[in-house]
């Protein structure tokens, strides 16, 4: 699995090559970093080519299918986190399997089309609220995490979490979130208390331990790289990788 971390950094400690003399008839017959970089463009070409065959053969009715089928997930992804954002408000506990059956279909659909992610650009029919930003995270996180190659577990928890991050922003007065003038220190504290709020809200609302994962990631979504984020200042490796993934996209 390629990790974020080594994109982040820049590491090419793995690229680099041996002294010929210490390589091995096994090794010489490996494919390049280079070869790989090629075959990988080649590749890419063909799907743009069969993409391009592909979407000059659909009938006007499958195209109508596919586009009521992403509808749907769609609606059935804002629908869960409106949700569980409901509960929150209420004190009632979650039960979030129904989400994870979401999240399966979100991953099918994302690995072989990009309507589901187009339609978070072009936003057509969609609200803008918290419901929708915490929907479209979804689909960014899970987007960027089949690019770098997670499993399909790994791709549920990244879900999860992007539906789950702005949670705590419930307790946050309506009064500082909708307003129009630039925000006080005071202001920009309390929205900040978001992330632990969110990891309360988790703890607290019958999901219990089998569930800390998701309130540490929540609580950490707002971390940085560099240690600029908050509410820890955590920086690097303390930072999970879930947590990285989901911060850049929102």
């Amino acid at each position: 699995m390629v990790r974020l971390s080594d994109i982040i950094k820049g590491d090419e400690s793995q690229l680099e090559e041996e002294p010929k003399d210490k390589k091995s008839k096994e090794e010489e017959d490996k494919i390049s970093f280079r070869e790989l970089q090629e075959l990988s463009k080649e590749l890419r070409k063909k799907e743009d080519i069969v993409s391009a065959e592909k979407e000059e053969i659909l009938s006007p009715e499958k195209k109508k299918r596919e586009e009521e089928n992403v509808d749907k997930i769609y609606k059935d992804a804002y629908e869960f986190v409106e949700e569980i954002f409901e509960k929150a408000e209420k004190a009632l506990s979650t039960i979030i399997d129904n989400g994870f059956r979401i999240i399966s279909q979100m991953i099918e659909n994302i690995r072989v089309s990009d309507t589901l992610f187009l339609k978070t650009v072009y936003k057509k029919g969609v609200p803008e609220n918290y419901i929708s930003h915490s929907t479209n995270v979804c689909i960014y996180a899970i987007k960027l995490g089949l690019g770098l190659n997670y499993e399909n577990h790994e791709l549920q928890e990244l879900g999860m979490s992007a539906f789950f991050h702005d949670i705590g922003i419930i307790k946050v007065p309506e009064k500082i979130l909708s307003k129009l003038e630039k925000l006080t220190p005071e202001d920009e504290r309390m929205i900040q208390r978001h992330s632990k709020y969110g990891h309360d809200i988790i703890m607290n609302d019958g999901l219990g331990e089998k569930y800390q994962w998701l309130a540490e990631l929540v609580y950490q979504e707002h971390e940085r790289e560099g240690g600029q984020g908050y509410p820890r200042g955590l920086k690097g490796e303390q930072i999970h990788e879930y947590a990285k993934i989901v911060g850049i996209s929102d």
